[in-house]
């Protein structure tokens, strides 16, 4: 496995569950494990149990995206970004995840207004 552990792999996937509505994939090959993936996969389940976001954002490790960069490459539905450290994430986190589930969220409870239901849609599906 490249020099990860599976134990490790195994360890960063969050279960997912029915309400899942954003997935983030993080690189753990090579290049992005000496950029350090590690650590920015540390912070971003320290971000998602902080904000209580478990149930609506599944984190994933992947082998390499063959987007080796400046970077950790990131995934975050369909854009694939190159993220040099821990603020930058944070950065990203508050811009591109925590916004997403906002806007996700207003737009559930109009269309639950209107149809009588709320239900949940995922915004990334791996194929």
């Amino acid at each position: 496995m490249r020099g990860i552990e599976k134990s490790v792999m195994e360890s960063i996937v969050q279960p997912a569950e029915e309400s899942t509505t954003l997935s983030v994939i993080v690189c753990m090959g090579s290049s992005c494990h000496l950029k350090g993936s590690y650590e920015i996969i540390a912070f971003l389940k320290e971000s998602i149990k902080a904000k209580g976001l478990e149930r609506k954002v599944i984190l994933k490790g992947s082998f390499c995206m063959e987007k080796c960069g400046e970077g950790v490459s990131v995934k975050i539905n369909d854009e694939i970004l190159s993220v040099r450290s821990v603020t930058e994430m944070d950065h990203i986190f508050h811009d591109k995840i925590t916004k997403a589930l906002e806007s996700h969220d207003l737009g559930n409870k109009g269309r639950a207004a209107s149809a009588g239901s709320e239900s949940a849609i995922s915004m990334y599906e791996e194929g």
